[in-house]
């Protein structure tokens, strides 16, 4: 958690310590990156950095928390600005436009797969911890919309739904996909039960 000397800088300082730390973080292994690479980039004095972070760890979460918040804050505006469709339609445009942030430039998508296969351990679950809530919220709001509809069952754990669907998201990517199977229709075939299950019994 950063600390108060942080919050308390004007939100185009604070912008610019995030994408310094994007830069950084992205272009080199977790381990290799310096302080003195994360100010540079930064434009801040590197007594400063202390003023705001307790170390690179601290930075690494809340520029994660960061990102995450970004992506929630778009996919809510997507899902409140686009009409039902179905249950499946709904959860994956929510997926292919997370996709479309990753992926937003060349940074972004290293930073992806550098978090993924060099993060350390513990700062993963830190960051983990964050992200899973905000996941399951996202997917609850779309199921929550079919039940007020009357399209799924009243009595159904939301709770429990919305991080199945947090679960297969986080692990697709380990999934064994069978001859001509992709990870999107591995994740459509996974949706498309979940609804069935939850509708409502004719």
């Amino acid at each position: 958690m950063p600390k108060q000397t942080y919050f308390n800088l004007p939100p185009k300082k604070r912008e610019a310590i995030i994408d310094g730390a994007k830069q950084a973080f992205a272009r080199q292994h977790y381990d290799r990156v310096t302080i003195d690479s994360i100010v540079a980039r930064a434009g801040i004095p590197k007594g400063s950095f202390y003023q705001y972070f307790s170390g690179k760890d601290d930075l690494y979460s809340h520029m994660f928390a960061n990102i995450g918040t970004e992506k929630y804050q778009l996919l809510v505006q997507e899902l409140e600005s686009r009409p039902h469709g179905t249950f499946t339609e709904a959860i994956l445009v929510l997926m292919h436009r997370a996709s479309e942030f990753d992926g937003q430039d060349a940074d972004m998508v290293m930073l992806k797969q550098r978090f993924l296969q060099e993060c350390p351990q513990q700062v993963k679950q830190q960051i983990m911890q964050r992200m899973v809530p905000e996941s399951m919220e996202l997917f609850a709001h779309v199921i929550r919309r079919f039940v007020g509809n009357g399209e799924f069952r009243q009595d159904i754990p939301i709770g429990q739904a919305a991080y199945m669907l947090t679960a297969s998201v986080l692990m697709l990517d380990t999934y064994p996909l069978e001859e001509g199977e992709d990870h999107r229709q591995a994740f459509k075939t996974m949706v498309d039960m979940l609804a069935a299950g939850l509708r409502l019994r004719s």
